[in-house]
């Protein structure tokens, strides 16, 4: 058959792409386009590519400009960085795909201020090398849509994203923790709510049960989880003191400890974590570690039973016992809860 006289000669060519001038790319990919970019991800960068190199160039660059900006304005940038051409990226994720998730996820994290104090904690326990904590292809697959992101309660959002950071000696007990190990994690709703916790309620950080114990908030199980892994899975966690009474031994000093654990939060203007795990009442104080300066974390573990109160405190302040003890936290304890630490813990 005779070769039509319009056909090409030869493979079909890609059409050329379009020269759109310099000062109509950025109103195009800051306008219009803008929700191309950000609902249709790789495919909708690629397709701007294939109209217009300058536009995709544009919309790859304004998209990393997003990224940086929401890190930025949540005063996230001293914890959260994050890698732009990870080296193993083209074989995982389109580049595009990658920078679009990312930014849905930072965009909807939930409450700033506590991921900070999160991520330092984590830190100064041991289960996170280095702050800022660089974020990835591989952290970005951990999510497992935006759909299923979207319809967690923000705080789980966090721990989708950046809980199996949080790594001890033997893997991330830390999750395994908050997950509730086999036994899972449990919502609370407003109809299902225990009464002690009604007015605690927080749809976006709820009242949560794991690993037998219920806490106030999927956060405060997140902190606990942090604080009280096994002391084998962190590294330089040491008991600085310990106070142990029974009501019949000693009424008074009783009393005198039981002001820890029934002080409203915040006890002693601290960040408090409350937890209720069958007939123990759980307190923990955090002293130390959720400040940027902080070189060390120390915090007040708290267990009360209907006539025992056990009270420990943990530090990850270098030094030891024969050195004449952890005196940070000694000094710490003391400037926060005054006279109760001087009367339970350290005795003249």
């Amino acid at each position: 058959m005779p070769k039509r006289k319009d056909a090409p000669a030869g493979p079909l060519r890609r059409s050329k792409r379009l020269k759109v001038p310099v000062d109509l790319v950025g109103s195009l990919v800051k306008g219009p386009l803008l929700d191309v970019i950000l609902f249709s991800g790789a495919t909708g960068i690629a397709s701007l590519s294939a109209v217009s190199k300058e536009i995709g160039e544009e919309a790859e660059g304004h998209v990393k400009a997003l990224i940086d900006k929401v890190i930025k304005e949540r005063g996230l940038g001293q914890c959260i960085a994050w890698e732009e051409q990870p080296a193993t990226l083209k074989r995982h994720m389109k580049k595009g795909t990658y920078m679009i998730r990312l930014l849905h996820c930072l965009e909807n994290l939930g409450d700033s201020p506590r991921i900070p104090i999160m991520l330092r904690l984590a830190h100064r326990q041991g289960l996170l090398p280095a702050l800022p904590v660089t974020l990835n292809h591989l952290d970005v697959k951990k999510v497992p849509s935006r759909k299923d992101f979207d319809d967690q309660p923000e705080s789980v959002r966090v721990m989708m994203l950046l809980g199996h950071r949080l790594k001890g000696r033997h893997g991330s007990l830390a999750v395994r923790c908050v997950n509730g190990g086999v036994m899972g994690t449990t919502f609370y709703t407003p109809e299902t709510v225990p009464a002690a916790y009604a007015n605690l309620f927080n749809a976006k950080d709820p009242v949560c049960r794991a690993a037998d114990i219920t806490f106030s908030s999927y956060t405060d199980a997140t902190l606990h989880s942090i604080l009280e892994c096994d002391p084998a899975q962190l590294w330089g966690v040491r008991t600085a003191a310990k106070f142990f009474i029974r009501r019949r031994d000693n009424p008074n000093l009783y009393d005198v400890a039981a002001t820890l654990i029934n002080t409203p939060a915040p006890a002693f203007g601290c960040t408090t974590i409350d937890a209720v795990c069958g007939a123990e009442t759980r307190r923990l104080i955090i002293l130390r570690g959720l400040n940027d300066g902080d070189n060390f974390s120390a915090f007040v573990r708290v267990r009360k039973w209907d006539s025992l109160i056990s009270v420990t405190v943990r530090t990850t302040e270098a030094g030891a016992a024969a050195a004449g003890g952890w005196q940070a936290t000694k000094a710490a304890a003391i400037q926060v809860m005054g006279n109760v630490a001087q009367q339970l813990l350290y005795p003249a």
